[in-house]
């Protein structure tokens, strides 16, 4: 039950931190067009990018499904 609640907060604090982003840079740039989404969706995107690449040194062979769906992702 513990691990629920950890994925839980870490959901809320994480979606309470993209709308604080979204809105400062709403705030600033304007919003005809939404730079806070862009800025925190390539943010996730080189964060993704940077975790596999780290995680994946450690593994010999790649799993087809898994390979395919990665170029799906990239």
């Amino acid at each position: 039950m513990q691990k629920y609640l950890l994925i839980a907060a870490g959901g809320a604090l994480g979606s309470i931190a993209r709308y604080w982003v979204g809105s400062t840079i709403a705030g600033r740039m304007g919003i005809r067009f939404p730079y806070g989404t862009l800025l925190v969706n390539i943010t996730a995107c080189v964060i993704i990018g940077f975790s596999l690449t780290y995680l994946g040194k450690g593994v010999a062979h790649v799993p087809r499904v898994v390979e395919s769906g990665l170029r799906r992702l990239g």
